[in-house]
Parts: structure tokens; C-alpha cells; sequence
């Protein structure tokens, strides 16, 4: 792809998820699973923004919009189960701890101050609308009605046991995408590095 092409490709990625993110914080009240939606489209537009900044792709390979917005969710989803929390009914405190998980994961930390900062502040804002909404995530709280509640909880063990498991499942995915989209040689191993990594890590608690 032509340079320039893919650079309007890149800025227009990320000024379509801003805007998104725009819109999100634009609404007069937000619930905590609109909260949990914004920040997936802050790590796919900080993503894009790093991008045009000239950051490598997401483990040095460049990935799509889709993509990388499967990446965050599995992200999310596993930090949350290894908390005892849920993807599908978090609280605040629970995302306001996983946000911080997940930006060392993403190795923000790594990307230029203003854009790291502004990434900080959109997550930041989410958290502190949804929680002027109220519903008892202020607390942290919400309240389970499932008959899981009354099931004996999952060791730590099998909870970060699942978590690995779907982060794997999720970069098994990423990695045969970008082999079948024609990766080099040198990012075939880069990936088959990752994922002994992660089977290492993945045996350790299993």
C-alpha cells in the first residue's frame, strides 16, 4: 500500500473512533457498559494515533480497526474474569483498575506523552460520567441475581487459567489473520514466539 494512502487510511480510522468517543461523552448520562464500549474505541483510537506517529503496530505488526477492537475486549474480558469480575456487567471499580492492566499490557507507555495523556483523560472521563449515573457501580457494586451467586467461586487459578486462555484464542486469531494477509517470515516467528510464551505462562496455572 502507497504511503500516503495508508497514512489517510490511518487518520481516518482514528478520527472515525474519536468521534464515536465524541458522541459517547456528549450523551447526558452514561451506563458502566457504555463506559466499557468507550474505552475499547479509546484503545482502537490511541492505537491509530500512535500509528500516525509513526508506533509500530500492536506486537510490531499493523492490524485493522476490527482487529485490534477484538484484541481490547479479550483484554478487558480476561482482567476482568481474573478479578472475579464480568465483561457483561462491570463495575467501576472494576474498570477503572482494569484500564490500568490493560494500558501496561498494550505498553502505552511507550507511545508520545500527549497522545498517552489524552488516552488517560477519555478513559478517565467515561469512568467519571458513568459513575455520576449512579446504578451502584459508585460503590463498585452491582448487584447478581444469577444462580452463580450461590455456586462456590472458581479458584484464582482457573480464573487466570480462562483469562490466558482467551487472550491466547484472541492472538491465535490476530496471528492468522496477518499470515494469511501475507506476514514475513521474520513476523511468523515473532508470533510463534508470543504464543509459546503464552502456552508457557498458560501451563504454569494449569
Amino acid at each position: 500500500m502507497h504511503a500516503d494512502v495508508k497514512h489517510r487510511l490511518i487518520s481516518s480510522t482514528r478520527t472515525r473512533y474519536t468521534d464515536r468517543l465524541r458522541a459517547l461523552l456528549s450523551r447526558p448520562s452514561l451506563d458502566v457498559e457504555d463506559a466499557r464500549d468507550g474505552m475499547v474505541d479509546c484503545y482502537v483510537a490511541t492505537y491509530f494515533g500512535g500509528l500516525e506517529r509513526g508506533r509500530s503496530g500492536y506486537f510490531g505488526i499493523d492490524a485493522s480497526a476490527s482487529q485490534i477492537e477484538r484484541v481490547a475486549k479479550a483484554l478487558i474480558r480476561s482482567r476482568l474474569r481474573a478479578s472475579g469480575g464480568s465483561y457483561e456487567h462491570p463495575t467501576i471499580g472494576e474498570l477503572d483498575i482494569v484500564r490500568v492492566e490493560v494500558d501496561e499490557e498494550l505498553q502505552l507507555e511507550d507511545l508520545p506523552g500527549d497522545l498517552r495523556e489524552l488516552h488517560d483523560q477519555l478513559c478517565r472521563q467515561l469512568i467519571a460520567k458513568a459513575e455520576e449515573c449512579g446504578n451502584g457501580a459508585r460503590s463498585g457494586v452491582i448487584e447478581r441475581t444469577s444462580a452463580q451467586e450461590f455456586l462456590r467461586p472458581p479458584s484464582p487459578e482457573q480464573e487466570v487459567s480462562r483469562g490466558l486462555r482467551d487472550s491466547l484464542a484472541t492472538y491465535l486469531a490476530f496471528a492468522a489473520e496477518n499470515v494469511r494477509a501475507g506476514a514475513t517470515l521474520d513476523d511468523i516467528s515473532e508470533f510463534e514466539k508470543k504464543i509459546a510464551r503464552l502456552v508457557a505462562t498458560l501451563r504454569d496455572f494449569s
